[in-house]
């Protein structure tokens, strides 16, 4: 054998060894093989998408959650004065003034911001079901970023590995790999690569179908990670060819075994109670006296909790709730939709025909001018029906707070985090925020906390008026407003 034939050799065994050790690694980090949906489980719908601050692609998203309600993992949403805009009517999830990822849920999906933990490019949620919370993190990897930012995704996936919860993440990585069906890697295809690695994560995607195409391009940069928990509830992940984004990446769509991830059915409606009712019924109930120590706290403070519930219980039982919708869509918008989408597959058959690309863009032109038309129309149709000051006032004061976030969940759970988070934003100049070894005690209607002052009665007072009356339950489910109508026995 010739020097010519041998470096031949050498070269094809070398390509063929690493094309091998790809392959390899592929197969540890995809799923190949799938296990069916059982008939018996229930499954919530996940779509995963980056918008490229489209109005258009934003208010497509909205009509498609109002019908499938599945749960968005969104990136480059539209935003509008720091504001997250066209996803009316949804439970939107961001972190900082201009996000570039969110999460967007249908409004009765048990959906919990982790405020910790989120930041503009990241941000993440946790899905209450059933069978426990799944941890759902939305990632937008800048082309322009550094290797920060898998650092800061690392510590999602390692408080998921803490909770023992599945972690789904979804993520426009603008890398390429060949571990989610690209044709080659490149640098930060292969600094993913070492994270995925490192953090013990899957690749859910399937398949060589691009998720990003445009007219001059097209690859594959939205991925779809988890960790082993999650590996074993996602399924039938795939790239949407049928529906139109109206942005320039595909929807992605798959789902997660979960149990009753909606809560729907019958709510106590608190605004319309009988308050004066209730705190009569209170005061006919003689108060214990309150004992000292942990134990004697614990004993009066479990006292006042079955006497409240029984109270909302008798004065305020659950009926059933409609599911009231925005109805400012019409039939304009329908037909220009679906002109729209014809001409986007005529398009994507015929991509360098010139008129079909200038029709294709007066399209949608005329198409957002009717989205416009619909919502104004429809918001002059809302305010018509407006009777009283009450109505207007509230309008008036959901306009003048543009910037309302919903609330996150802690961090870690557990009754220390909760007191620590209570006592600093309550009593920030109360010496001591931690629940002592020696316990707690009554001294002079001060509660004391070892040897420091901790709050007065007053201070208490003060902290439950500064609730609003419509501001969410606890944990016990007692809404603020009935700790509010308390009579003044119950604090004495």
């Amino acid at each position: 054998m010739d020097t010519t034939t041998s470096l031949v050799t050498e070269s094809d065994s070398s390509s063929l060894l690493y094309e091998a050790t790809q392959a390899t690694w592929r197969l540890m980090f995809q799923k190949q093989f799938r296990l069916t949906e059982s008939k018996n489980s229930k499954s919530a719908n996940l779509v995963q998408i980056n918008l490229r601050h489209a109005q258009a692609a934003s208010v497509e998203l909205t009509k498609r959650l109002a019908k499938t309600m599945e749960i968005a993992l969104i990136t480059e949403p539209w935003i509008r004065k720091g504001d997250v805009k066209g996803l009316e009517n949804l439970k939107v999830f961001s972190k900082g003034s201009k996000p570039r990822a969110i999460i967007a849920a249908h409004r009765n999906t048990k959906v919990m911001l982790l405020d910790d933990i989120s930041e503009d490019d990241i941000v993440c949620c946790t899905l209450c079901t059933s069978e426990g919370l799944v941890y759902l993190a939305s990632a937008y990897w800048d082309i322009l970023s550094n290797e920060s930012f898998l650092s800061k995704l690392g510590k999602v996936a390692q408080l998921a590995n803490e909770k023992k919860a599945p972690l789904i993440i979804g993520m426009d990585s603008n890398a390429h790999s060949i571990l989610w069906g690209c044709k080659d890697s490149d640098r930060r295809g292969k600094d993913l690569e070492d994270f995925i690695l490192n953090q013990g994560l899957y690749v859910e995607n399937v398949g060589n179908e691009p998720t990003f195409e445009t007219c001059r391009a097209k690859s594959i940069i939205d991925v779809t990670l988890t960790n082993a928990r999650g590996n074993n509830i996602v399924f039938d992940w795939k790239v949407d060819k049928e529906s139109v984004s109206m942005s320039d990446h595909k929807y992605i769509l798959y789902g997660i075994r979960v149990r009753n991830h909606v809560s729907i059915v019958q709510k106590r409606r608190f605004h319309k109670m009988d308050w004066r009712a209730y705190k009569e019924d209170l005061k006919s109930q003689q108060t214990p006296e309150v004992g000292y120590g942990i134990d004697g706290i614990e004993e009066s403070t479990q006292w006042l909790h079955d006497r409240i519930w029984s109270n909302l219980k008798s004065q305020c039982p659950k009926v059933l709730v409609k599911d009231r919708r925005n109805n400012w869509w019409n039939h304009e918008c329908d037909i220009w939709r679906h002109k729209v989408r014809i001409l986007l597959r005529r398009r994507n058959k015929d991509k360098y025909n010139e008129e079909l690309r200038l029709e294709l863009k007066s399209a949608n032109k005329e198409y957002k001018k009717a989205l416009f038309k619909a919502k104004e129309s429809g918001w002059a149709r809302f305010v018509e029906q407006l009777e009283n000051t009450k109505d207007v006032g509230r309008v008036a004061k959901a306009l003048r707070n543009p910037n309302r976030r919903e609330i996150g969940a802690l961090c870690q759970g557990g009754p220390r985090e909760t007191l620590t988070k209570l006592m600093d934003t309550h009593f920030p100049d109360c010496r001591s925020t931690r629940l002592p070894p020696g316990g707690l005690g009554f001294q002079r209607n001060k509660l004391v906390c070892q040897d420091s002052m901790a709050f007065t009665l007053e201070e208490v007072k003060a902290s439950l008026k500064s609730f609003g009356d419509s501001k969410a339950a606890g944990a016990d489910g007692i809404p603020p407003k009935a700790l509010k109508e308390l009579p003044d026995e119950y604090f004495n």
